[in-house]
């Protein structure tokens, strides 16, 4: 199987319906990293049949991660890894980040079934305080799987500060130049047959041009990627919150920064595209006032993309009013710079083109995001996948 894109995708509702609406020739040939979050508890209702129960809560159970998962993603691989987003953990995943015997509870999780075990890409969980457990997880790993991931930051600290590694301040952060020490040391546990496939994860990032000087800096300090099987230069530029007007235009950031990555690394063929699918690293709670309908689509001119989108007008007539979406479906199908995907009949523009003609799925914003990254992901794909692009494909 040849893999042209790896997005990176948490186990929520929308994002799982995005991938999974993706055309089939699309879904097959695109290796997902799957950012697993924790199982949500249930209370049972008042009324439940057993009143032992009535109003009380349940536990969510991550064991049944494994299916959500393997419904995603039908009989085709996937690289696993666990979120760093902390709003998103719930029940079970403190308990497989632990480092206890090599993480012992992460590697029971992963052998647990056997065919999830064939399609599964594990990432090494690493912990810097405490390395003896992290590396016998490694080793332990290693006879299990012949491919492992690894997902690194691409930016650190200077200020305790800052703790979210997802929110940027330029005066606080510096590239991560630990990353080919970090290669190196992985490789002497795996052996260098070309098993690892290093994930760099630099979070949002608005506008490229603020951080070229610091990436350059960290990039400069990978001198040899021989003995990997590949190198993704992770990021999403896509906000956590989109002002309250009725439409606008955002330049896509993601592919410039391959682009930028690639041409610092004299364009080698194992540096691959990864991004988070237009999703926001990080779920933010929303304030009160509830949400105000909005339909975002992507503009392709050439290899350029944009972000764009329309939406109600920002009064207390149009929040949470789902029938809005109807009227703004058919502003997006009369918009100039909307264009339906040439390769073939997308998931996302035929739920837009349904919603402009009144159809009624579709009445909350996770269907939208769901929309909006299927559109995204076959974007990506369609230009990854262009002869004129000077890519190389990734084959497991």
């Amino acid at each position: 199987m040849n893999y042209y894109y790896f997005p990176i995708l948490k186990t929520k509702p929308s994002e799982i319906r995005a991938f999974k609406e993706l055309d089939e020739k699309v879904r097959n040939n695109i290796l997902p990293i799957i950012e697993m979050t924790g199982a949500r508890s249930y209370t049972y209702p008042e009324n439940h049949k057993n009143v032992n129960l009535a109003g009380k809560k349940r536990p969510g159970d991550i064991n049944k991660k494994r299916k959500t998962i393997l419904d995603m993603v039908g009989n085709n691989k996937f690289i696993l890894d666990i979120t760093d987003d902390e709003s998103l953990h719930y029940n079970g995943i403190e308990e497989l980040q632990q480092s206890d015997n090599g993480y012992d509870a992460w590697l029971k999780f992963l052998l647990a079934d056997e065919k999830f075990k064939k399609q599964v890409i594990p990432t090494i969980q690493f912990d810097i305080e405490d390395l003896g457990n992290t590396f016998l997880q490694i080793k332990n790993l290693s006879k299990e799987f012949y491919y492992l991931a690894l997902k690194l930051p691409g930016f650190v600290f200077e200020s305790e500060k800052y703790n979210d590694s997802r929110l940027y301040d330029l005066k606080n952060v510096v590239a991560n130049d630990e990353l080919q020490s970090i290669i190196d040391t992985i490789n002497e546990f795996i052996g260098e047959n070309e098993r690892l496939i290093v994930i760099v994860d630099f979070g949002y990032i608005k506008d490229l041009n603020e951080y070229k000087e610091c990436i350059s800096d960290g990039i400069s300090k990978i001198t040899n990627i021989n003995n990997i099987k590949a190198l993704l230069f992770s990021s999403s530029s896509f906000p956590s919150y989109v002002k309250p007007v009725e439409e606008n235009e955002m330049p896509v950031q993601e592919l410039k920064l391959f682009n930028f990555c690639r041409n610092l690394l004299q364009n080698n063929s194992k540096i691959l595209h990864s991004d988070f699918a237009s999703i926001h690293p990080v779920q933010y709670q929303t304030s009160g006032g509830g949400w105000i309908p909005r339909i975002d689509y992507i503009y392709q001119n050439d290899q350029n993309l944009k972000y764009c989108y329309k939406r109600a007008v920002s009064s207390e007539k149009y929040k949470n009013d789902s029938d809005e979406y109807k009227p703004l479906a058919r502003k997006v199908i009369n918009a100039d710079n909307y264009n339906t995907i040439e390769s073939g009949q997308t998931w996302g523009d035929i739920r837009i083109s349904a919603k402009a003609n009144g159809d009624d799925e579709g009445k909350s914003p996770s269907y939208w995001i769901s929309v909006r990254a299927n559109l995204y992901m076959t974007r990506l794909f369609d230009i990854m996948t262009n002869a004129k692009y000077d890519y190389s494909f990734l084959s497991l």
